[in-house]
């Protein structure tokens, strides 16, 4: 399903991320991160070639809220993994992102990435976001 997608995962519980890594490379991606904090996240962000990504949406320093909106306006396929839901001020952005809650399976995870990227025009899929 991931054949050569490269997912960054931003999740401050260690063997959730691990076990979410684990998934993808298994599934035939590659892993950008894991990172535990908003600060990693924005600067692989904006540094790192990707071209999906797993958020948990309550890191070590704050809400996934910066990321998510960077994510969003450049279209990039994502599923947020959470206890809590959408943060509130991205609310307006419900019907854009796949929020499946925690403690959702690795392979749940993966199908729902796996739509997101299968329903993309195929020339957006084969490039990585930047």
């Amino acid at each position: 399903m991931l054949d050569g997608v490269t997912v960054l995962i931003v999740e401050d519980e260690a063997l959730v991320a691990f076990e979410i890594a684990e998934s993808v490379i298994l599934d035939g991606g590659q892993v950008l991160g894991p990172v535990a904090s908003v600060r990693e996240a924005l600067t692989l962000v904006e540094t790192a070639a990707f071209d999906a990504a797993i958020l948990d949406s309550n890191l070590v320093d704050r809400n996934i809220t910066p990321v998510l909106a960077i994510l969003l306006a450049r279209g990039t396929p994502l599923v947020l993994h959470t206890g809590l839901g959408l943060p509130a001020e991205m609310s307006a952005y419900e019907s854009m992102v796949s929020v499946l809650r925690k403690p959702a399976s690795p392979d749940a995870l993966l199908a729902s990435l796996s739509s997101q990227l299968a329903s993309q025009h195929p020339a957006n899929a084969a490039t990585p976001t930047r």
